[in-house]
């Protein structure tokens, strides 16, 4: 999983692996097990994109298998058969998942995720997700990668009240809004190589979060400005990590020099 998960991605370029047949690893209520699990149906589609050219744009004509996630229809159970119970079991087993992968699925939209009451990890990354949305009842989750996608907004995390590591890398970003829910628990944000376009707009957003640790902003157009690693530091005097790099005592306290005035007005 990885504590920065988009750094490894920025690393590779942004390079993207074209989609394989849908699998992911479902990881029960237990620690030394590990299940993998077919995330398709037969006769069951879903609404996804095709394989993407290099300007990653989705197609919505083609269609692709994806597990029947829906707790209002699970599959049909007539008999004590082989299948029915591989289908019983697999309903558990996806009801018991702690961490599930949809990294480079060509996914257009966050959907048929229901069947996932226990989740803490969920990985979207490297997709062709617009919008932040359906993850409502994912009330355990505490870390959300959604790397590497097409997000130009902060929304839809509510009611993700335990949420303490969140990535949004690489997307379309222009403001940080829509994190009240996770004032108290965040502790690891990457906003990096978004389209963030003002000092003053980002660290008024981000100064309510004293739980704050580790932040990356690097990619975005703040970080040019000369005053950028300064300001930060002097708003959000509690973080270690600062665009992958350790906080510095010096640091901090030229950085409180500096805007000692403004940091007391805000106070």
């Amino acid at each position: 999983w990885g504590k920065d998960e988009a750094s490894v991605h920025d690393a590779r370029a942004g390079r993207r692996v074209p989609g394989t047949a849908a699998t992911m690893t479902v990881i029960p209520d237990t620690e030394d097990k590990v299940i993998n699990a077919e995330l398709s149906y037969a006769g069951l589609e879903v609404s996804g994109c095709a394989n993407p050219d290099s300007s990653r744009s989705p197609s919505p004509t083609r269609t692709q298998k994806w597990a029947r996630l829906t707790p209002d229809s699970p599959p049909q159970i007539t008999g004590l058969t082989e299948e029915s119970i591989a289908a019983k079991r697999a309903a558990t087993e996806l009801r018991d998942a702690l961490a599930v992968s949809y990294s480079f699925k060509n996914i257009c939209k966050i959907q048929y995720l229901g069947a996932f009451e226990k989740l803490t990890k969920l990985k979207l990354d490297n997709n062709f997700i617009t919008r932040i949305e359906n993850l409502d009842h994912l009330v355990h989750l505490q870390q959300l990668n959604l790397s590497f996608n097409r997000i130009t907004k902060i929304e839809g995390l509510d009611a993700l009240t335990k949420l303490k590591d969140l990535s949004l890398f690489n997307n379309e970003i222009q403001k940080v809004e829509g994190l009240d829910a996770q004032v108290a628990t965040l502790e690891h944000l990457s906003l990096g190589n978004n389209k963030l376009d003002s000092l003053i707009d980002a660290f008024a957003g981000l100064r309510p979060f004293h739980g704050l640790r580790i932040l990356t902003l690097q990619g975005n157009p703040i970080h040019d400005d000369p005053d950028y690693k300064l300001y930060a530091l002097g708003r959000l005097p509690w973080l270690k990590y600062l665009d992958h790099r350790r906080t510095k005592q010096d640091e901090l306290e030229k950085a409180r020099d500096l805007y000692i005035d403004e940091i007391l007005e805000i106070e």
